[in-house]
């Protein structure tokens, strides 16, 4: 038990003033969205698009509480798996993870000649990484990721613009 005479512990956050007599430090966390309490995409790239090799990478990261057991991924619209593969993939681990980082390479994948153009005319474009995840609590959250690629302008030989 705690002492009457303590002072009561204070937390502040985003300029508030929180007595922990008050609320539970759980509660404090959560309402201002400090903790990760779901699995995340944390990072996504593609690249190798104008070279007819494309390679995607991404990273899903967990909640503190619970560990990542499967991913059923779902590739954007202008990619899909090279030869007789289904639209997703399904990955499950033998041991739960905490993160894991997933790489398809361009032997796994192939991209539309309407993508390949784009990215060869160097015009911007954005995709959709669908992830379905499912932790170790039991529980599968639908992720999604946009994907923005843009792309530097092209320099003649003598540099200029």
């Amino acid at each position: 038990m705690t002492n009457s005479s303590d002072p009561p512990t204070l937390i502040h956050l985003y300029g508030t003033e929180f007595s922990l007599s008050d609320v539970g430090l759980s509660q404090v966390v959560l309402s201002f969205g400090v903790a990760l309490t779901s699995p995340q995409i944390e990072s996504a790239s593609l690249n190798g698009v104008t070279s007819n090799s494309p390679t995607l990478k991404f990273k899903v990261v967990d909640p503190p509480r619970a560990k990542l057991r499967s991913l059923n991924v779902r590739l954007p619209h202008g990619l899909r798996f090279a030869g007789r593969h289904p639209k997703f993939r399904r990955i499950t681990f033998s041991r739960s993870v905490r993160s894991h980082v997933v790489k398809f390479g361009p032997k796994v994948l192939a991209e539309s000649r309407a993508l390949h153009r784009r990215a060869r005319h160097r015009r911007p474009f954005r995709l959709d990484l669908k992830v379905l995840v499912r932790t170790t609590a039991g529980r599968t959250r639908p992720l999604t990721y946009p994907i923005r690629k843009r792309f530097r302008r092209h320099r003649g030989p003598s540099g200029n613009r």
